[in-house]
């Protein structure tokens, strides 16, 4: 069964940009739950070979702010915070986020990143304000 959301996955996958390039695709749209995914390759490591600290952090607050919207509220990031645990390596990353709270201006969700073996790589918090659409 299709998720209700299936249409934004497909939208926002489809849009280039800062995403694209880096490889992040939202995979799970549903209320209160974001699931997104990074294919790994030689642009996304530092230096010492290793998942890049800013792409962990890019991919979470992305799909961040998707388990904070609403149907009928935009956001965008307020501020975010992120614990890197262990070193990412592998072939992708699954990023998971929950809403902790949701209320009418801001939303603070829970974020965490995962590598191909299935290893807690980053553990975050993100704040996101709702923007008041005017059309």
């Amino acid at each position: 069964m299709a998720s209700k959301y299936q249409h934004v996955i497909d939208y926002m996958n489809e849009i280039p940009g800062f995403n694209s390039q880096n490889n992040i695709v939202l995979t799970v749209l549903e209320d209160d739950y974001a699931e997104g995914r990074v294919e790994l390759d030689c642009y996304s490591l530092n230096t010492n070979g290793h998942v890049h600290g800013g792409l962990l952090y890019s991919a979470s607050d992305y799909v961040g702010g998707f388990a904070a919207s609403r149907d009928d509220k935009a956001c965008v990031t307020e501020s975010g915070s992120i614990h890197y645990l262990r070193p990412g390596t592998g072939e992708y990353l699954v990023v998971k986020a929950w809403p902790v709270k949701i209320g009418k201006k801001v939303a603070v969700v829970d974020v965490s990143v995962f590598d191909d073996n299935e290893r807690l790589l980053t553990k975050g918090t993100f704040t996101y304000f709702f923007m008041i659409k005017d059309f």
